[in-house]
């Protein structure tokens, strides 16, 4: 997901590049609270009449599932920044691995190629031979349509105007 912020009095633009996720930590919270309800239940009920080893395996499922959950959730907190200003691009990654690059602005290349696998594509900034690789968790469609914002955006600072 890719949001958009202009700042008119410096002429400066920033990308907000998130993934796009569908269930939230509440979500996230709700759906294993009743999944556990339904488990423990379905266990001691199995317990009662005598079937002993189910109340290990729910265990090891609701292991599982919560590992699952938070696996995602942790993914969910990733963020990608580009920002646009008169002199410089600055690209910021938070998340697993945090990084921060600025680069020159009226020496940056946006390149959208194919990726090595052939089935989607790799969207990188550099200058300089130095390729900074943006939104590899965007979908083809956002990944083309932020390149041609992008190329837009620093297109105009090249010809005297923001």
């Amino acid at each position: 997901m890719v949001d958009v912020e202009c700042h008119d009095e410096d002429h400066e633009v920033c990308f907000e590049l998130r993934p796009n996720r569908s269930l939230s930590a509440t979500g996230a919270l709700l759906f294993f609270a009743a999944t556990g309800c339904v488990c423990v239940t379905i266990a001691f009920v199995c317990l009662y009449f005598g079937f002993w080893p189910v109340v290990p395996f729910t265990g090891l499922e609701l292991a599982a599932l919560g590992a699952a959950l938070w696996w995602t959730q942790r993914d969910n907190r990733r963020r990608e920044s580009i920002r646009i200003g008169a002199q410089q691009v600055i690209v910021e990654r938070s998340g697993r691995r945090p990084m921060r690059v600025a680069l020159t602005r009226c020496w940056v290349r946006v390149s959208l190629e194919p990726d090595a696998s052939g089935r989607g594509s790799r969207l990188e900034l550099g200058t300089h031979g130095r390729p900074v690789e943006i939104g590899g968790f965007l979908t083809e469609a956002e990944r083309q349509a932020l390149a041609g914002s992008l190329r837009a955006r620093l297109r105009c600072g090249r010809h005297g105007y923001p």
